[in-house]
């Protein structure tokens, strides 16, 4: 399911947001923690140094005693007379015990009366001693328990030099418990402890006085003495341990603080931290998407909108209101601008389409009634055609009759000379004449009013082609403006005005030849009424030239040119009634064609107003 956009940028934001408050308390983490440490390591190093400080001042003094005494002591000339100088209540203060050795009696004294280290004990073997002699200085010795307190102790030993050469040694022992509980009781923020370790490893002091006296790695593995800040895990804990030499001896002050309290301040502030970028992008998700919603409430609107037209039955007349945002605003105002030039172009379509499918059934309406008089025009051309037809077998029977007239007129002429009889006979066969001349008159003067019928038909013919051709044209229009859709219409409508123009043409010429048929006719009519005239003239005046036998043999052989001239017009006419039914045999083929064609106007004129009418049910959808 596709992610909305306001979510994708809510997300974007929310990671953006969270990542700069990491990259932040990341930053302020390390930046603090680097802080704290070099802080822990100013006051690690001012405490180490107070600390050592303050072991070289107490040692220091413990030696100038020390050399005081011992000065003291190489005045004296009898270890009896030494004894009272070791003896001070001011050393014991100081010292455990001082004691003092010759060198070549092994013979010593001691400051505590009460001390017994035994008969056999030798003070020349005594490691302060042989120091102290092989040095011929002042030595301090390595730290070491008491064997009788327990106590660390560390021993001065001094020569003694009478005369410039070694006469004995003074040890002043020097209790380091003192020492150690000043170096416990430094504060080390409650997060660790100060200790100390001479050169070789040994423990002199520790807030854990089981572990005086041993080695170091007892409790710190195998660390390095260096003022370089070492992690060494202890007692499953880590520690930051640093050490801190002690000026003028070979011991080493050094301090260990728990790193997780050391930096628990950080860590809480890193757990705060994170806990607060939650708590913000939570906050900030919440307000974002309220403001996003707040944001893209015209954009909804829009969408809304957009939805309604998309899934029909759109009201074309809705506006969306103006944004205070411009971007909305503009967005909002260009849709308005197309929802207003939509509705325009819906309400202009719409009334194109009410027009087009009136003009649509208008058309079907006028390629119907097309089709019924091209009908009527195929039922008058069949029509034409038989009486085309029957004029021709008229026109037959008048050639054989005036073929007969022709024979009689000749015989009247080879028997003029016969007397009366022949000329009542001559005069029975002119009335004959006379009468079937008139029956060709008639005959004729049928032509010319079929002629007339077949004019008027032609005129009939060339309204219908030229209303065909007014109606193919406006069908030819309407399909121009009902644009694709059309097109196929628009070529049966060019074919329809084709066909029409043709008709017209036809038709024309079809007019012409019957022009010239009605010419002839009356032509024909004019020489027969004129031979009809002679004829009658002959008739009456048959019993008046009995006697005048060759005029009317000269009557009879005018009578004889004149036939000819009669029969060869009526040959002529046969050819134009011919002509004529060849034409409209053409005329009814064509006519064939026009209805066929008509026929699939009225078919195709049916399916676009059809179409249109489901076009104006789609856009009857819209609301303007």
């Amino acid at each position: 399911m596709p992610v909305k956009f306001k979510f994708k940028v809510i997300a974007v934001s929310a990671s953006v947001l969270f990542l700069a408050l990491l990259l932040l308390s990341l930053k302020q983490y390390f930046l603090l923690k680097d802080n704290l440490q070099q802080q822990v390591n100013d006051s690690v190093g001012e405490i180490i140094q107070g600390i050592s400080n303050t072991v070289t001042s107490q040692m220091q003094g413990a030696i100038d005693l020390a050399v005081l005494t011992t000065g003291l002591v190489e005045q004296s000339d009898t270890l009896q007379d030494a004894l009272p100088l070791i003896s001070q209540p001011k050393l014991k203060e100081t010292f455990l015990l001082i004691g003092y050795g010759e060198d070549a009696t092994g013979n010593y004294v001691a400051s505590d009366p009460g001390w017994d280290p035994g008969s056999t004990w030798d003070p020349r073997v005594r490691p302060w001693f042989a120091g102290a002699k092989q040095a011929n200085q002042l030595i301090v010795t390595a730290p070491y328990a008491d064997s009788v307190t327990k106590e660390i102790v560390v021993s001065v030993g001094t020569p003694v030099k009478k005369g410039g050469r070694f006469h004995g040694a003074i040890f002043f022992d020097v209790s380091l418990a003192k020492l150690g509980n000043m170096i416990n009781s430094f504060e080390l923020f409650d997060s660790g402890f100060a200790f100390m370790v001479s050169k070789d490893g040994t423990i002199i002091s520790h807030p854990t006085t089981e572990l005086n006296g041993q080695q170091a790695s007892e409790f710190l593995g195998r660390t390095q003495v260096s003022q370089m800040v070492q992690e060494v895990e202890m007692n499953n804990l880590t520690y930051l341990v640093t050490f801190k030499d002690v000026e003028g001896l070979d011991w080493y002050v050094g301090v260990a603080l728990e790193k997780d309290k050391v930096f628990s301040a950080v860590d809480t502030m890193a757990q705060d931290a994170t806990l607060f970028s939650i708590i913000a992008v939570i906050a900030a998700v919440v307000v974002l998407s309220l403001v996003i919603n707040l944001l893209l409430k015209p954009l909804e609107d829009i969408n809304v909108a957009m939805a309604n037209i998309a899934q029909g039955h759109a009201d074309l007349t809705v506006r969306l209101k103006a944004s205070n945002e411009p971007e909305f605003a503009s967005l909002a105002e260009n849709f308005n601008r197309f929802t207003s030039r939509l509705q325009n172009l819906i309400a202009d379509i719409q009334q194109l389409g009410h027009e087009v499918l009136e003009d649509a059934r208008q058309t079907s309406t006028g390629a119907n009634q097309a089709t019924m008089a091209i009908e009527e025009q195929l039922n008058a051309l069949n029509t034409l055609a038989t009486a085309t037809g029957n004029m021709s077998n008229t026109e037959q029977q008048v050639a054989d009759t005036a073929q007969q007239a022709a024979d009689a007129i000749q015989n009247t002429d080879n028997l003029a000379s016969n007397g009366e009889t022949i000329v009542a006979e001559s005069t029975d066969a002119i009335t004959e004449l006379s009468v079937q001349i008139k029956r060709a008159v008639d005959v004729v003067a049928e032509l010319e009013v079929s002629s007339s019928g077949i004019e008027q038909i032609l005129s009939v013919i060339n309204g219908i082609a030229e209303q065909t051709n007014l109606l193919a044209l406006n069908a030819a229009i309407e399909a121009a403006r009902a644009g694709e859709s059309g097109r196929g219409f628009a070529v049966v409508a060019d074919e329809v005005r084709t066909l029409a123009q043709r008709t017209q043409e036809a038709t024309t010429e079809i007019k012409a030849m019957i022009d010239q048929l009605q010419s002839g006719a009356q032509s024909a009519v004019g020489v027969m009424n004129q031979s009809q005239t002679i004829v009658e003239k002959s008739v009456n005046k048959a019993n008046d030239t009995r006697e005048a036998l060759e005029s009317i043999r000269q009557s009879i052989a005018s009578i004889v040119d004149l036939n000819v001239s009669i029969a060869g017009m009526i040959s002529e006419q046969k050819h134009v009634v011919e002509e004529v039914n060849n034409n409209a045999s053409q005329i009814r083929n064509l006519s064939d064609t026009v209805f066929d064609e008509a026929k699939a106007v009225d078919h195709t004129m049916q399916s676009q107003v059809e179409k249109i009418a489901k076009q104006e049910n789609m856009l009857e959808q819209f609301r303007v």
